[in-house]
């Protein structure tokens, strides 16, 4: 937590509350499945890249029927 809270300058509970606005949504249709994760806003897209992690990928998985 410090750590990313140095790395970001800023604290802990805006951290956490940003990245926790961050989901994988499941979504089914006659043609199979996609798995993506939510689009990330400027705020949590900074916190990424300010701590040196990698941002996720849009789409993680597609299951087609």
């Amino acid at each position: 937590m410090r750590v990313a809270e140095r790395r970001t300058a800023q604290t802990w509970n805006f951290i956490n509350t940003q990245l926790s606005r961050v989901h994988q949504v499941l979504l089914q249709g006659p043609d199979g499945q996609v798995l993506q994760t939510t689009s990330l806003n400027e705020p949590q897209q900074a916190l990424f890249t300010a701590v040196g992690v990698p941002k996720p990928p849009r789409i993680t998985a597609i299951h087609p029927a």
